[in-house]
């Protein structure tokens, strides 16, 4: 197996880890285990975070282009409008 292989691959399971632990930390309900999740993830975060710079130095992941502040702006419009939607979409309290 190639480096950039392995990489990938290590950067990829990673990513889906940090998935899993952010549903399992919002489906807790004990205090104790959620903290232990949380930690776990901060973890798993920054191991994926040295693993991008990794890959991004060796040329294995790009970094994504530098966005302008226009379209920064637009984005942020753009899921305050979804989420102020989504607020108004979700099941009646009555």
């Amino acid at each position: 197996m190639q480096d950039k292989d392995m990489v990938l691959d290590i950067l990829s399971t990673t990513k889906s880890n940090l998935s899993t632990y952010g549903t399992a930390i919002t489906e807790c309900a004990n205090l104790n285990i959620r903290e232990s999740l949380q930690e776990m993830r901060n973890c798993k975060e920054q191991m994926q975070f040295e693993i991008y710079q990794l890959a991004n130095k060796k040329g294995f992941y790009p970094a994504p282009q530098e966005t302008s502040g226009q379209e920064l702006s637009k984005a942020k419009s753009d899921l305050t409008q979804a989420a102020a939607q989504q607020q108004g979409s979700g099941p009646s309290m009555r």
